[in-house]
């Protein structure tokens, strides 16, 4: 499995490939390396998991016909935040039930 594999796998939303990558470079992660589930690894993923989860939370409603994708920002911001103090991650997001934008 790669880091972009093992980062795909935890998030449940279909994420654009580029972002992942993105946001794994930013983390200095490569995303095509082994991921063998060593803590510095997970510290990684997991990490780079709370940024996917900060873009999703800023990423519209998606409406097509009778379709739609509803982002349940609340539970992504509060996710995210709980890794980012997990990990003392300074990136961290504040969760006040107010609009992000």
């Amino acid at each position: 499995m790669t880091n972009n594999q093992a980062l795909s796998a935890l998030n449940e939303y279909t994420v654009d490939s580029q972002l992942i990558e993105k946001i794994l470079i930013d983390r200095g992660v490569n995303g095509s390396g082994t991921y063998s589930g060593t803590d510095a690894q997970i510290k990684a993923i997991d990490l780079a998991y709370a940024d996917v989860c900060v873009a999703l939370a800023t990423n519209p409603d998606i409406k097509e016909g009778s379709q739609s994708i509803v982002f349940d920002r609340k539970t992504l911001l509060t996710t995210a935040q709980g890794i980012y103090e997990r990990y003392g991650d300074a990136k961290g997001v504040k969760v006040n039930g107010k609009a992000i934008w």
